[in-house]
């Protein structure tokens, strides 16, 4: 069977790409193997039985990370070999290997995978990333309890390669100053195994996202038979035109509810309704403590009484500036008295329509201070309640008054209700830490004590124009690059 040159050519290059690495690894273990036998220069011309142990374990270790990064498609994959090895040797440390020609570009964790410019750890690791970037050795060193390993080209130390084949730098830590770890690697790990690791990291290729996805085409336009149209068939699946739908969260509201709140500034005390319990128009709901507010009446009428015979006297006497003050005095004794008495009718705390108690316990709050105004109950008509939808601000641009709108409750699984916008307000609002626009509809909900209560929370769609279905997806990526490159 006759292959196609495309296929011969992808054929031919996986083929010499296999030979270079069996190349690369055949010259690298002769190296290791070579080194090893030499002990890799041991620190001392005597060196002593614990330092040879450690110096051959050392090697040992070096050569079966070799013979996995050789065995690598580009440097990430080499970093990620690199530092797993390493972690199965220090399962408790963290192990991470860090990248860049001019600045750090990214660092493989052993634990959390490849680490890009967003991550918090990035800008730490690039501190240390910098500091290793001009070593006077590749020899492993100390800095903060961190085993600091730098990985330089094999050009030269001093040369400026790192201008091209960029730097590297691998992190080991923390370990303690008495960590049987620290202290092996310390002393048996030479220049010439630093550089053994640093050869064979910048002999892989830097891969870019780019270069995966041309090597992704070119294996796809090998199979071109089958490839081609299976990218057309994708490129007008992605364009089927589907109704674009507009999500939102439905939260049960009542409808013609009203608020009770305390009148005036008192004291609490006694509660006669909880909720749930159904009320009529005039019933108490709640009692205020009217002691002060008895206590002061009764100072207001006697200071009234003594304005009332100051006057009279000074219009006797014909006094009349005098009588004038105490006429004033009188008047505005008299207000004080009517708001007092106006008061203590509002002592009892009634229901202002027949209706149920959908909000409002306070059966711990007797004997509590209240300040005027404060919301005390919500009486709401039974059966009465109305939706708001909380529509994320990005959305609000396709939702208009009078579109329909289906909304499911997780609490009636099987029911579905079918309502429509009735109005939007104008302005957002915050809800749950986010910035939403709400909309309202009404809803059914049954018959009085049907599946809906107030506050319950659902999910509700609204249908607008029709559009590709990765429109949702690409509509704001697309807005903000059109923005980016108008003129």
């Amino acid at each position: 069977m006759t292959k196609s040159p495309a296929t011969r050519g992808t054929t031919d290059t996986a083929a010499e790409n296999v030979a270079l690495r069996e190349e690369d690894l055949e010259s690298l273990l002769a190296k290791l193997q070579q080194g090893e036998k030499q002990g890799f220069a041991a620190p001392t011309s005597r060196p002593s039985r614990v330092q040879s142990e450690r110096a051959e374990q050392a090697a040992t270790q070096v050569l079966e990370i070799v013979r996995e990064m050789v065995l690598s498609a580009d440097r990430t994959h080499a970093a990620t070999r690199l530092t797993a090895k390493l972690h199965e040797s220090f399962p408790n440390c963290t192990v991470r290997v860090g990248w860049g020609v001019e600045n750090l570009e990214w660092i493989f964790d052993a634990r959390l995978g490849l680490l890009g410019v967003e991550n918090a750890l990035f800008e730490r690791f690039e501190v240390t990333w910098k500091a290793c970037r001009n070593p006077e050795s590749t020899k492993p060193h100390v800095s903060g309890g961190w085993i600091l390993v730098p990985l330089l080209p094999s050009e030269a130390l001093n040369a400026d390669a790192t201008q091209t084949s960029g730097f590297a730098a691998m992190a080991i830590g923390p370990l303690s100053e008495s960590d049987y770890g620290r202290q092996a690697i310390m002393e048996s790990w030479s220049d010439e195994l630093t550089q053994t690791v640093a050869e064979t990291f910048f002999s892989r290729p830097n891969q870019t996202w780019w270069r995966h996805l041309l090597i992704k085409a070119g294996r796809l336009w090998g199979h071109r038979k089958w490839g081609v149209p299976a990218l057309i068939a994708l490129a007008l699946l992605l364009l089927i035109p589907i109704p674009y739908r507009v999500d939102a969260t439905a939260v049960v509201v009542a409808r013609d509810g009203r608020v009770v709140a305390a009148p005036f500034a008192a004291t609490l005390s006694e509660t006669l309704v909880r909720p749930g319990d159904r009320v009529k128009e005039g019933q108490t709901l709640a009692r205020l403590d009217g002691r002060s507010v008895r206590i002061e009446l009764e100072s207001v009428l006697a200071d009234l009484d003594q304005a009332i015979k100051d006057e009279d006297i000074a219009l006797a006497q014909n006094q009349i500036a005098e009588a004038q003050l105490a006429g004033l005095r009188r008047r505005g004794l008299e207000a004080k008295r009517e708001l007092l008495q106006s008061r203590i009718e509002q002592l009892a705390i009634v229901s202002p329509c027949d209706g149920v108690v959908i909000a409002g316990d306070l059966r711990h709050a007797v004997g509590n201070p209240l300040e005027v105004g404060q919301s005390l109950m919500e009486v709401a008509p039974p059966g009465a309640v109305e939706v708001e939808l909380e529509i994320p601000e990005s959305e609000i641009g396709f939702v208009q008054q009078e579109q329909p709108v289906n909304i499911w409750f997780p609490v009636a699984a099987r029911t579905r209700w079918n309502t429509q916008v009735d109005t939007v307000w104008p302005s957002a609002t915050l809800r749950d830490e986010q910035n939403v626009f709400v909309a309202t509809g009404e809803i059914d909900a049954g018959t009085e004590g049907g599946a809906l209560k107030v506050g319950m929370r659902g999910y509700a769609v609204m249908k607008s124009a029709w559009r590709p279905w990765t429109w949702r997806w690409l509509r704001e990526p697309v807005g903000w690059l059109a923005w980016r490159l108008q003129p």
